[in-house]
């Protein structure tokens, strides 16, 4: 009986997982583009510049996330954030600040796409919006040649995680399970892992003073006949 129950359940795993590719296999990326590219146009028409900033942006992003290699330049996935950022300026009617500490050098530096973006919308998401004041958030990037690492802070003035939660994050960073397809900073983190034994995530809290996530990769700085020439996101 009991192999029979296991069984089943493996049946209605592969049911679900087949149901969700086939949703995914229905989001035709033309058809999005083209959509996208409709919305421009009417902001256009109508002189609309908060929707040409937003289905521009929107654009962008969704062609970097599926079409992109895995592995791009700090630069582009900081373009990446910018366009996050204009969306966020209209939707939130610029509470919010980004403020960017990095130096020109560590542009080249090669980075897991999309590794960025979704600690930087965590921040804006669950540490600045409930703040009616609206907030900052602080992204520095240091490389430690020493050690031979990159180091990535993304840190915000935002509400700030209690301590039982905090807790509950570390302890699941710290032991990852089987499947990590989340978006966010457990998505980030089981990437990380895959790049170098050395590489990790480090949350740090504190309520009503902000939030801290703390990047260690690789340090890859590619000569400059091996970076592509023409990328694809305007930055």
């Amino acid at each position: 009986r009991i192999q029979g129950q296991t069984q089943m359940y493996a049946m209605q795993l592969h049911l679900r997982e087949s149901e969700l590719s086939a949703l995914q296999s229905q989001i035709n990326p033309h058809f999005l583009y083209n959509t996208l590219e409709c919305m421009r146009s009417i902001g256009l028409y109508y002189q609309s510049p908060e929707i040409v900033t937003i289905s521009t942006a929107m654009a962008d992003i969704f062609r970097y996330s599926i079409k992109e290699r895995s592995l791009v330049t700090l630069e582009r996935e900081i373009g990446i954030i910018k366009k996050y950022l204009s969306i966020i300026d209209i939707r939130f009617d610029n509470r919010f600040e980004a403020d960017f500490d990095l130096t020109p050098e560590t542009l080249n530096c090669v980075v897991p796409k999309m590794t960025l973006q979704p600690i930087v919308e965590n921040a804006f998401k669950h540490g600045i919006s409930p703040k009616e004041e609206g907030g900052v958030v602080r992204i520095r990037v240091n490389p430690l040649r020493e050690k031979g690492l990159l180091y990535i802070s993304v840190c915000d003035n935002g509400v700030g995680i209690e301590r039982a939660r905090l807790e509950q994050l570390k302890n699941a960073l710290a032991k990852p399970g089987e499947r990590w397809e989340h978006i966010g900073v457990y998505n980030v983190a089981a990437r990380l892992r895959l790049l170098d034994e050395r590489s990790h995530l480090k949350i740090c809290s504190h309520p009503g003073r902000g939030t801290a996530i703390r990047l260690y990769l690789p340090l890859i700085e590619p000569e400059e006949e091996d970076l592509d020439d023409d990328p694809i996101v305007d930055c």
